[in-house]
């Protein structure tokens, strides 16, 4: 059985409970109890997933996650907590993270989203593609930008709904884009909203679509954006600017 997961955490119960559940499920996994040894392993290993405690004496759940930002390919990280605070949680997530979840841990909520990552991964190696990065050549040598592709990469493995903020024409579409491109919903719509143009009397129409003789006017049936994107993603660019 391919050991696919680190699990870290100081309480070596739960590390041995994380353990016998991915293994029941067909899933190898290692552990350690500790972040430098955990830092030893990532180094020395290949892992797709890691879970780790957030707080842990002289190494912590942010200590790897720093450790592990730029490498190749990513490595889906989740972090585990009896204790933290927003600030610290918002951390995580800008540093990559995929999720949070807090202890008592919801097993099976947990075990369905690394199953999830896992046969994403199990796809792109059968299919023996890179990345959706790699394929249409984005390239940068700007360390920051490098690591906002990590994220999204990251981002890609979830079907959690993401939020990207910045300027005007600082490329959010863009990134939105590889995000869809380098998931498993690359070959459903990528549909696109501009909400500062939707006016708020359209919003649910253009949302959710009507019938033909809905309303007056209404001479044929419109399908929404809502099921136009069904399987896919919707962007709401500019959502700042609307009544959503």
């Amino acid at each position: 059985m391919d050991r696919r997961i680190l699990i870290v955490d100081d309480e070596r119960e739960m590390c041995i409970s994380l353990q016998k559940l991915f293994n029941a499920h067909g899933i190898g996994s290692d552990f350690c109890t500790d972040g430098k040894t955990a830092q030893k392993k990532l180094c020395h290993n290949q892992y797709d997933v890691l879970i780790s405690d957030l707080r842990m004496n002289g190494f912590t759940g942010i200590d790897l996650l720093k450790c592990i930002s730029n490498k190749k390919p990513p490595i889906a990280t989740f972090i585990i907590s009896g204790y933290a605070s927003t600030e610290v949680v918002v951390q995580a997530m800008r540093l990559g993270a995929i999720n949070f979840y807090e202890k008592p841990l919801p097993f099976s909520t947990l075990l369905n989203e690394v199953q999830h990552i896992l046969n994403i991964k199990q796809k792109e190696s059968k299919n023996n593609k890179h990345s959706f990065i790699d394929n249409h050549r984005l390239i940068t040598l700007n360390p920051k930008f490098k690591h906002v592709i990590s994220m999204a990469e990251k981002a890609a493995l979830t079907t959690a709904p993401v939020i990207v903020t910045g300027e005007s024409g600082t490329g959010k579409e863009i990134l939105s884009s590889i995000i869809h491109y380098a998931s498993d919903r690359k070959d459903k719509p990528f549909i696109k909203i501009n909400c500062a143009a939707l006016p708020e009397a359209l919003l649910e129409s253009e949302l959710f679509g009507y019938e033909k003789g809905a309303f007056t006017g209404a001479q044929e049936m419109h399908k929404g954006k809502f099921e136009i994107a069904e399987g896919g993603t919707l962007f709401f660019d500019e959502i700042s600017c609307s009544s959503l």
